[in-house]
């Protein structure tokens, strides 16, 4: 207690961000990344004082009861962790990258829930809700589960949030509902709560639409199902947010249902137009851009057209390639998935042509 005290601003700004860490531990460069500092020289001389603890791994932590101090003395918050927050904030919006760290990730996020002051609300809920959705990629359901408490918690105060907070707090509703039949019912309370589209909101009504209609493919109901998938796409396109990461989701799971319902040829026609809208961007060098190379492959395999279908396959794992060159354990994963992709291909082919 009484090092703390003798602290520089600098070792007390560290120690407070700490307190949001982990007591597992933190790798001691993602820390120092996160807290955009020039070095970890504060850092090490922590660890030397003792206060941080070095962990294996290459990581750092603070004892519980050191942890315990620090938050009391230094108070972490949203305003006082701003740059910690963003770090995690901005790490979330990475569209179409997938990252080597999410584990530490969501356990700071739940970390933050649990230990920091929520001095500002609105940043607060906008981190909650791009991080559930977050997390919903990766499956983490516990941290789910937490930031729905949280957000059902704070919005239930009228005062707080806006109708896009409350939307969005019933698609996540819907996300962690396991009846469709349910989770249709919270989307359309959702669209309702807007009158008409508009370019602040086009976006968000276009996921709804979106995930009603998968809820209505899970009800075996594919025309209600088509109804909406289509409407989100047209929200998409009329207000130029087509050829962006959640149009790439959308528009991949609209050709899967086209495929599965008999129109190969309209899937692959709604795929090949999402791939020149990332041409004409001239981003063509993302893990989006190289997922849907990787559908039309598919979608030409269903249709054995195996040459054209390897073609786009090849070109898929050279981006992959380029994108995670600096990852080799994603790179890894990447080429597992799309081997497994060529095997089924080529056991198509033989079928076909033996």
């Amino acid at each position: 207690l009484f090092a703390l005290f003798q602290l520089d601003w600098q070792e007390k700004n560290v120690m407070r961000n700490m307190a949001l860490m982990p007591l597992t531990g933190i790798p001691t460069r993602l820390f120092v990344l996160w807290l955009r500092l020039i070095d970890a020289n504060v850092v090490n001389d922590l660890v030397e004082l003792g206060l941080i603890q070095p962990v294996p791994g290459r990581q750092i932590a603070l004892h519980p009861m050191i942890r315990d101090v620090a938050e009391a003395e230094f108070h972490p918050s949203i305003c006082s962790c701003a740059t910690l927050v963003d770090a995690l904030h901005q790490t979330c919006l990475y569209h179409g990258l997938e990252l080597p760290y999410n584990r530490w990730v969501f356990q700071c996020i739940e970390e933050i829930i649990t230990h920091a002051e929520k001095d500002d609300q609105a940043e607060y809920l906008r981190l909650l809700e791009d991080e559930f959705f977050y997390m919903e990629k990766y499956r983490y359901h516990s941290g789910m589960d937490r930031i729905l408490q949280e957000l059902t918690e704070l919005l239930s105060d009228a005062s707080v949030g806006t109708n896009r907070d409350r939307a969005l707090l019933l698609q996540c509703r819907c996300t962690c509902e396991k009846n469709p039949a349910v989770g249709v019912k919270f989307l359309e309370e959702a669209v309702e709560m807007f009158s008409e589209p508009n370019e602040e909101i086009a976006e968000l009504l276009s996921n709804l639409h979106s995930n009603i209609g998968q809820c209505y493919l899970e009800m075996e109901k594919p025309e209600l199902a088509r109804l909406h998938m289509e409407q989100g796409i047209h929200l998409l396109e009329d207000f130029g947010f087509a050829g962006y990461h959640d149009s790439v989701v959308q528009i991949i799971n609209y050709a899967s249902f086209l495929v599965n319902h008999g129109e190969g040829q309209r899937g692959y026609d709604a795929l090949k137009k999402l791939a020149r809208l990332f041409q004409q961007r001239n981003h063509t060098q993302c893990d989006d851009y190289a997922t849907v190379l990787l559908y039309l492959g598919i979608v030409c395999g269903t249709a054995n057209r195996f040459s054209q279908s390897e073609a786009y396959l090849r070109d898929a794992m050279t981006i992959y390639e380029q994108v995670y060159a600096s990852m080799p354990e994603m790179l890894e994963e990447k080429r597992r998935d799309l081997g497994q992709v060529l095997r089924l291909l080529r056991k198509r082919e033989q079928k076909v042509n033996p």
